[in-house]
């Protein structure tokens, strides 16, 4: 359900024009770390490592 969600977003953006689409997850939630970055999010850069993750 979660990627069907998702799916109905980045077409409601993408006819916007929009071309960015940011999640916030806590580097504590490894699961949900996974789940987005098979989404194709990606791991942006932060101020020091957390959980785990290297945020470089």
């Amino acid at each position: 359900m979660g990627r069907q969600l998702y799916e109905t977003y980045f077409n409601e953006v993408n006819k916007r024009g929009l071309e960015i689409v940011r999640c916030i997850t806590s580097p504590i939630h490894t699961s949900s770390i996974a789940y987005h970055t098979r989404m194709g999010f990606v791991i942006e850069k932060g101020d020091k490592p957390r959980g785990g993750y290297r945020n470089t």
